[in-house]
C-alpha cells in the first residue's frame, strides 16, 4: 500500500546543538489504575505490582527494563512447564526440544559449518549467525545443551528488552510494557526458547531501529550488519530505515498523504495493467525495458525539479503499482523500477545524508560474509536460494501461498501433517493478524507511529507471503516484531466499560459456541469440554450479577478472551513441538 503517513510527527527533526534526550528525561506513562495508591493499601499495591515497587526502590538504569525482564521469566516458566508436562520421555529428555528441526540445522552449522551441503533440506538455506554467537559459549561449556539454552534465553531476553525499548520510544512507556506482554503471549513465541533464529532476529532488527531513534547510529549500524547475517530478509531493514530517513531529509510530501485515495486507485488499476499486459507482452525481456522506462521518466522529472504535487502522486502510485504486481505474480524482478524510482528521487532531491550510505553499507557487508562463507564452504554463495525448493518454495502470486495454506487443513492421513494441525491452523490465523496490524500501523493517527513502522512490517513478511506455501507463517508473523505495538495501541481504544454480569454472560455464549462447533479434528481446552448446561448457568448467573453496578472496561474482556486463546494455543504448539511434531 502507498497511503502512508509521510508527514511523520513521531520523529522530531534532530537538532546537532540540541543535548540528547534520555531515558531518564520521559515521562513513563502509565495507566492511572496503575499509580500508587498510598496510605494502608501500600502494602497490597507493593505485592501486586513488582515492577513497580522495584523501580520505585531507584533502580533506573534503562528506566522501567524490570517490566521486560520479569515478563521473560514468568513466560518462560510457564512454557517450560508445558514442555515437561508433554514432553516423551521415550523420545527424547525435556531439554532436547529446543534442538528439534531448525535448531539441528544451526547445531550442525556450530560444529561442522556447510559441509554435506547436497543433502536434502541441507544446512545452507540457513545463515549462521546464530551459530557464530553460539560458538564461544560451546567453547566454555563443551555441552550442546547448555550451549543451546544459554544462547536462546540470551536472545530471548533481548528480544523481549528491545521490542520494549522501541516501543516507547515510539509511542510510549504504557504501550510498550503491553506490546511484550503481547509477545509473550503470541504462540509462535516459544521458538524464541529453542534454537532457532527468531529470537536473534527480533533482538537485532528492533535494537537497532531503537539505536537509530536514540541517535546511537554506530549502534545501529552494527546491529543491521548482524541482521543481514542472521537471516536473508535481515538485509531489508536498513534499507527500508534508510527510505524513511530520505522522506523525512527534505520538504514534507502531505500532498500523498491528502490524496491517498488517489494513490491507492492508481496504485491498484497500475498493478493490474503490470501483471496482466505488460509483464505477458515484454518477456522475456521485461526488465531491462520496464527499468528503462521507468529510469529515462523519473531523471526526466527530476531533472527538471517536477517532484512535487501531482508528480509527487504519480512517482508513489508507480511505487505502488510496482510492488503490488509483484504480490499478484511473484515476479521479483518488478520490485527493481520502484528502487529506480525512489533512489533517482532520492539522489535528484538531495535527501541523502551519511547513515543512508553507512546503514544499507552494515548490512551489504554482514551480506556478503555470509555469502563468501557459503561460496568456501559450499561452493556457491547463493546455496540458500537454491535449495528452497526442497521446502517446497518458490516465488509465486500471494494468494496462491494462501490457498496452500487452506489445503493443508485437510493432509492425507499418512503423512506427518496430522501432528501439525494446530500449527498449519495457526498459520492461516496469521494471515489477517498480519494484515490488520499493518494496516493499523498505516492510518493509525491516534498514537502517530512513524513512517518506518508499517514499513519494516511490509518488508519482513513481503516474501513469506509470495513464497508459495503457507508453512511456518506462523513464525515469520512473530518475528514481524512491529505488529505487537500495533495491536497493543489498538487494543487501548477500548476503554468503554461495561457490567461484569455481562462480560460473563457474554464469554458463557462464546463458550457453548465452541463447544457445539468442536469437531474431532482440531481439539478444544478442556474446560471448554463440559456439558453444555453449565454454558446456561454462566449466562444466568452472568445476567443476575449484571443487576450490580460492577464494572470492567472492554479492554480487559479483550484481553481475557486473547490469554486464554493464545495459552491454548501455545500448550498445543509446544506439546507438538516436545515431540518433534513439525510446528515450525
Amino acid at each position: 500500500m502507498t497511503t502512508l503517513p509521510l508527514e511523520d510527527p513521531a520523529d522530531p527533526a534532530v537538532d546537532v546543538l540540541e543535548s540528547p534526550r534520555t531515558d531518564a528525561d520521559t515521562p513513563i506513562d502509565l495507566d492511572p489504575a496503575d499509580e500508587h495508591p498510598g496510605g494502608a493499601l501500600s502494602t497490597l499495591h507493593d505485592v501486586l505490582h513488582p515492577v513497580q515497587w522495584w523501580e520505585g526502590r531507584g533502580r533506573r538504569y534503562l528506566p522501567g527494563v524490570s517490566f521486560p525482564l520479569a515478563v521473560f521469566v514468568v513466560w518462560r516458566l510457564v512454557h517450560l512447564w508445558m514442555n515437561v508436562r508433554q514432553y516423551s520421555p521415550a523420545y527424547s529428555g525435556p531439554w532436547d526440544t529446543a534442538l528439534f528441526y531448525d535448531g539441528e540445522r544451526y547445531r550442525a552449522i556450530l560444529h561442522v559449518g556447510y559441509a554435506n551441503p547436497r543433502v536434502l533440506m541441507p544446512n545452507t538455506a540457513f545463515f549462521p549467525l546464530l551459530s557464530w554467537l553460539a560458538a564461544p559459549i560451546y567453547w566454555l561449556t563443551k555441552n550442546d545443551l547448555w550451549t543451546v539454552h544459554l544462547t536462546a534465553s540470551i536472545t530471548g531476553i533481548g528480544a523481549f528488552v528491545t521490542v520494549w525499548g522501541v516501543t516507547k520510544a515510539w509511542v510510549g512507556e504504557r504501550i510498550a510494557r503491553r506490546s511484550v506482554l503481547l509477545m509473550a503471549l503470541f504462540p509462535s513465541s516459544l521458538f524464541l526458547w529453542a534454537f532457532y533464529s527468531e529470537g536473534l532476529f527480533i533482538m537485532l532488527g528492533a535494537g537497532g531501529v531503537w539505536a537509530d531513534r536514540k541517535g546511537k547510529r554506530g549502534l545501529a549500524a552494527i546491529c543491521f550488519l548482524g541482521l543481514a547475517a542472521t537471516r536473508s530478509i535481515g538485509i531489508l531493514l536498513p534499507i527500508v530505515v534508510v527510505a524513511a530517513r530520505i522522506i523525512r531529509n527534505g520538504p514534507s510530501l502531505t500532498e500523498i498523504r491528502r490524496r491517498w485515495y488517489v494513490v491507492a486507485s492508481a496504485s491498484l488499476a497500475g498493478a493490474v495493467v503490470l501483471a496482466s499486459v505488460v509483464v505477458p507482452l515484454l518477456e522475456p525481456s521485461v526488465l531491462p525495458r520496464l527499468a528503462a522506462a521507468t529510469l529515462f521518466v523519473t531523471v526526466v522529472a527530476v531533472t527538471f525539479r517536477r517532484t512535487t504535487g501531482a508528480w509527487a502522486i504519480a512517482g508513489t502510485s508507480a511505487i505502488g503499482s510496482f510492488v503490488l504486481a509483484f504480490l499478484g505474480t511473484g515476479n521479483l524482478k518488478l520490485l527493481v523500477p520502484p528502487m529506480l524510482i525512489f533512489g533517482v528521487w532520492a539522489l535528484g532531491t538531495r535527501r541523502l545524508d551519511r547513515w543512508c550510505v553507512l546503514y544499507p553499507l552494515a548490512g551489504a557487508i554482514g551480506f556478503g560474509a555470509v555469502l563468501l562463507v557459503l561460496w568456501r564452504q559450499a561452493g556457491d554463495p547463493f546455496a540458500f536460494m537454491r535449495v528452497q525448493e526442497d521446502w517446497g518454495r518458490a516465488l509465486a502470486p500471494a494468494w496462491g501461498s494462501v490457498t496452500e495454506g487452506f489445503k493443508n487443513l485437510y493432509p492425507d492421513e499418512n503423512t506427518i501433517m496430522i501432528p501439525a494441525l494446530v500449527a498449519r491452523n495457526f498459520d492461516l490465523w496469521s494471515v489477517p493478524i498480519i494484515f490488520f496490524g499493518l494496516g493499523y500501523l498505516m492510518f493509525s493517527r491516534k498514537e502517530k507511529f512513524p513512517m518506518e513502522a508499517w514499513m519494516i512490517g511490509v518488508a519482513f513478511i513481503l516474501l513469506p507471503l509470495v513464497s508459495s506455501v503457507l508453512a511456518s507463517f506462523n513464525r515469520f508473523v512473530m518475528a514481524d516484531w512491529v505488529i505487537y505495538p500495533a495491536y497493543a495501541a489498538f487494543l487501548e481504544r477500548f476503554v468503554w466499560r461495561l457490567r461484569v454480569g455481562f462480560a460473563v454472560a457474554g464469554w458463557s455464549i462464546v463458550g457453548l459456541a465452541v463447544r457445539l462447533s468442536a469437531s474431532s479434528q482440531f481439539e478444544i481446552p478442556p474446560w471448554l469440554k463440559v456439558h453444555p448446561a453449565l454454558f446456561f448457568v454462566g449466562m444466568i448467573v452472568g445476567l443476575v450479577i449484571a443487576t450490580q453496578k460492577v464494572y470492567v472496561t472492554w479492554r480487559a474482556v479483550l484481553y481475557t478472551g486473547l490469554a486464554a486463546a493464545a495459552l491454548w494455543t501455545s500448550w498445543l504448539m509446544v506439546g507438538r513441538l516436545s515431540v518433534d511434531r513439525f510446528v515450525g
